[in-house]
């Protein structure tokens, strides 16, 4: 046998002889350390078993050893984590003790139990495990230790009970963080564990630490941050009213109309909203008042279109407007009281005639345009005789509605004639007609259908007569006369076969009425019987006329050739009393006639080279004329019940009133 061959027999030998004396002396720290158990000599038995653990960390007989020393409450060594973490290496190498560590472990089984059984050692050693468990579980609820917890959860994530921990752990931070009761404290609770069962709490005296923190601070923006990070707290409501009035507060504080105005545009809701309007319209019709401008007097008029601070930042606008226009507009009138001009929101608005009521208040009817909308509706504004607002309605329906005359009746509800569009089409439009009592109110509204209407009349009972004219068949224009009553109830309507146009309506005493037609005059009684007629063509073709109430007579216009003007005075009966020509006159049309303060003294609308021309005659004498400037159009001329001279015109998208004393311009 050569040298190599007996050194490697050699060394078989030796790790053979190795092996088991290892094993005879794994044998024997397993026995002794059981028999040191048995005697309860517990440092000893762990002297023993750790030694075998170092040589072999897997040893179940070993790690069995340990868990029982370290999970006997009577063991200085007590610490059941330390119990159960060998109790888990005993479970995963349990099936590999030899028969020996066996009968040395049955052995020590029957030495110690209080009633003995004949179960295998393997599962007498996995009842001791389960019983660890148990233990453990129990301990850590009753013991209510933090620190142990953490201990279990970090070093046992496959622990049977491990949500049980996880649950007692979260309990027992929400308890420290209860007793420190701040905000950082329940918001960091809430970041570390998303879904502890006790974030239902957290989240309830966090919502109430964070309010209570917002309301030490006291601002809206501190509200406003806390409402935005805790929309769904319990004191959101609060919060709300508290930040609505921190920020009136504030706005009071800076007491500008602008501080007001971004507190009623954040917070539309708040109930300070009515204070804080009613102190911005103060502070908007001072600002108003002291600087006199049409951008702050609509500003104002914008914000708050009602109440008495917007009737006298109203009448304040208008009177301005007014005196504005009648400075600039060229015309030299010597006797003017007032002069007012009414702008509905800088749209283009146009005049659409005027009345005067018993107690000689007037009634402006005029077409306006909303912002909202393309279409015009009417816009109808009464006036105490010094021209100051007493109240103003917009009315019409939902596409073009427009307006030419107003009247008041006798008992002082007011008339307004003009045409409503039923659809956008132009082709759509009918006659219009509404009365409002004196307070502005509606009482009704009727549509007239499709003819053209020029004017009408009211007689004593209210009765309403209607004229103009409808297009036949072979497209001539036909006279056509409508009555309706007081209620707004047709009672008949007539279509002349005569061609023409109704062009004035008039009311004698007697209740009879005049008709003016563009070739045709005639009187007829109320159910529209005639009584007398003027032959056609018998003072050319009639423009307009006018009833002269202390002579019962009447003054016509109209063109008596291609070059020629007639004004003629006829009376009651329709007999002439004086006739006069104008010859070529320089004017191209008549638009209106008037007589004033119930005399001779007669009032001609008409245009000259492109401009209208007022000419005051007495007896067909002419007194004096004034020549109007270009871009003023005028509606209507007529006196009030004091004999003052009303002029009401349309001039740069404005309608405007001029009172004179009397008529001497």
């Amino acid at each position: 046998m050569t040298n190599l061959k007996k050194c490697k027999m050699n060394r078989i030998l030796l790790s053979v002889m190795l092996f088991f004396l290892f094993t005879e002396l794994s044998a024997q720290n397993i026995k002794k350390g059981y028999k040191q158990l048995e005697k309860s000599d517990y440092l000893k038995a762990k002297e023993f078993f750790e030694a075998e653990y170092r040589t072999n960390s897997s040893s179940a007989a070993a790690t069995f050893g340990l868990m029982i020393i370290f999970a006997d409450s009577n063991s200085p060594f007590y610490n059941l984590t330390e119990a159960w973490s060998h109790a888990r290496v005993t479970e995963k190498s349990v099936n590999r003790l030899n028969e020996e560590e066996k009968a040395i472990i049955a052995e020590y089984f029957t030495n110690t139990e209080v009633r003995r059984s004949n179960w295998p050692v393997n599962k007498k050693i996995m009842q001791a495990i389960g019983a660890i468990e148990a233990k453990l579980i129990k301990y850590i609820r009753e013991e209510n230790n933090l620190e142990l917890a953490n201990t279990v959860i970090e070093k046992f994530p496959d622990f049977r009970y491990y949500k049980n921990v996880i649950h007692i752990r979260n309990q027992l931070e929400f308890r420290k963080v209860e007793k420190q009761n701040n905000l950082d404290g329940y918001l960091e609770f809430m970041k570390k564990f998303p879904d502890a069962a006790q974030n239902s709490k957290a989240v309830k005296y966090r919502d109430a630490l964070a309010f209570e923190k917002a309301r030490s601070i006291n601002t809206d923006e501190a509200y406003n941050d806390y409402m935005k990070k805790y929309p769904a707290a319990y004191n959101y409501g609060d919060a709300l009213k508290l930040r609505n009035a921190a920020a009136f507060r504030l706005a009071k504080q800076k007491n500008t109309i602008g501080s007001f105005e971004y507190f009623i545009v954040n917070y539309p809701d708040a109930l300070e909203i009515a204070d804080a309007k009613r102190i911005q319209q103060q502070l908007l019709y001072e600002y108003a008042r002291r600087i006199q401008t049409l951008e702050a007097y609509d500003d104002f008029i914008s914000k708050y279109p009602d109440g008495s601070h917007y009737i006298d930042i109203f009448n304040l606008k208008s009177l301005d407007l007014g005196m504005k226009f009648f400075n600039s507009s060229g015309l030299k009138w010597n006797n003017v009281m007032w002069s007012r001009s009414f702008d509905n929101g800088k749209f283009p608005d146009y005049a659409g005639g005027i009345a005067v009521s018993g107690s000689n208040e007037y009634v402006i009817a005029g077409n306006t345009l909303q912002s909202d909308s393309v279409y015009r509706d009417a816009w109808i504004i009464k006036l105490d005789e010094n021209g100051k607002m007493i109240w103003n309605k917009v009315l019409g329906d939902r596409y073009n509605d427009s307006v030419f005359a107003v009247f008041v009746n006798n008992s002082q509800d007011i008339l307004v004639l003009g045409y409503t569009w039923l659809t956008p089409d132009s082709a759509s439009r009918e006659g219009w007609i509404f009365k409002l009592d004196a307070t502005g109110k509606k009482i009704w509204n009727r549509s007239l259908g499709k003819w053209d209407i020029h004017t009408a009349a009211i007689n004593a009972e209210n009765e309403i007569f209607i004229g103009g004219y409808r297009v036949n068949d072979s497209l001539e224009h036909n006279y056509n006369l409508m009555v309706i009553n007081n209620s707004g109830k047709k009672l008949w309507e007539r279509t002349y076969i005569s061609p023409g146009e109704i062009q004035k309506l008039l009311i004698e005493n007697d209740n009879q009425i005049i008709m003016g037609g563009s070739e045709w005059c005639f009187k007829m009684n109320s159910k529209g019987y005639l009584t007398w007629e003027i032959p056609h063509g018998f003072y050319g073709r009639i423009m307009t006329m006018d009833y002269q109430l202390n002579e019962n007579a009447i003054i016509i216009s109209s063109f008596s050739d291609s070059v020629s003007i007639s004004l003629a005075k006829i009376d009651g009966n329709g007999k002439k009393i004086w006739q006069k020509n104008y010859i070529n006159p320089g004017y191209v049309s008549l638009s209106s006639l008037k007589i004033l303060n119930n005399n001779t003294i007669a009032l001609i609308a008409g245009t000259l080279e492109n401009q209208e021309l007022v000419v005051f005659m007495d007896n067909g004498n002419e007194i004096i004329r004034h020549t109007i400037p270009e871009q003023v159009i005028i509606h209507e001329i007529m006196t009030d019940k004091k004999g003052n001279l009303l002029l009401q015109c349309t001039e740069n998208g404005n309608i405007n009133l001029i009172k004179n004393s009397g008529y001497g311009l």
